[in-house]
């Protein structure tokens, strides 16, 4: 999973859906404040579960972070995938 370098996840992440879950939903392991998870492209491209996955697991994270007043977690893709994102949710 070429998640754990581009999110600099901490050394304990376990290498999984499950495991990114977890971690992005705990943010313990960073300083309060804003994180942005900003995609350069629309990940897992030709891999349309895993996708969904993601997208699903990024989207929970944000609905959790949403209220926190320490914590403002911003995820970002290009506009050309709005569409697509939209759909995979």
């Amino acid at each position: 999973m070429v998640l754990d370098k581009g999110l600099r996840l901490p050394d304990y992440f376990g290498m999984n859906w499950d495991a990114l879950n977890e971690t992005i939903r705990d943010l313990s392991w960073l300083p309060p404040g804003q994180i942005v998870l900003a995609h350069a492209d629309l990940p897992l491209a030709n891999d349309p579960t895993n996708q969904r996955k993601y997208l699903s697991i990024i989207s929970d994270a944000v609905a959790r972070w949403m209220n926190e007043p320490d914590r403002d977690l911003l995820i970002t893709f290009p506009l050309q995938y709005r569409k697509e994102v939209e759909q995979l949710r």
